[in-house]
């Protein structure tokens, strides 16, 4: 296993840019996501949206922040959360996927946090 070129990439859900002709494209950061698993990507992958508490519901499983029909979404949050909450989640999922390639049941000693400002 290669380590990742980044432990965490962040993702907007709904991406909009000008393509060669000039022509606005959209693609959606889930299908971004997919391409990066497809490609050998093994760091958390988090999509934010702007959609609405009730369609961020239904995007999850409803019991955590987690993407049901889209694997390699590890988390999917709104815009408007902070970004220490965001570290905080993010660093969560790392120390998980850390442990878990090291067969570890629990965070140890390599493990990152957020510090407090």
């Amino acid at each position: 296993m290669r380590s990742p070129a980044a432990d965490f990439v962040v993702l907007d859900q709904n991406l909009h840019y000008r393509g060669a002709n000039g022509d606005e494209v959209q693609i959606l950061g889930t299908d971004v996501a997919r391409r990066l698993r497809d490609a050998g990507y093994e760091g958390v992958l988090c999509i934010m949206t702007a959609s609405s508490s009730d369609n961020l519901h239904e995007l999850t499983d409803g019991d955590s922040p987690r993407l049901t029909e889209e694997p390699g979404v590890d988390f999917i949050l709104a815009k408007n959360v902070s970004l220490k909450k965001i570290a905080e989640i993010a660093i969560t999922h790392i120390n998980r996927r850390r442990c878990s390639e090291a067969g570890e049941g629990e965070t140890t000693g390599g493990e990152i946090g957020v510090a407090e400002t």
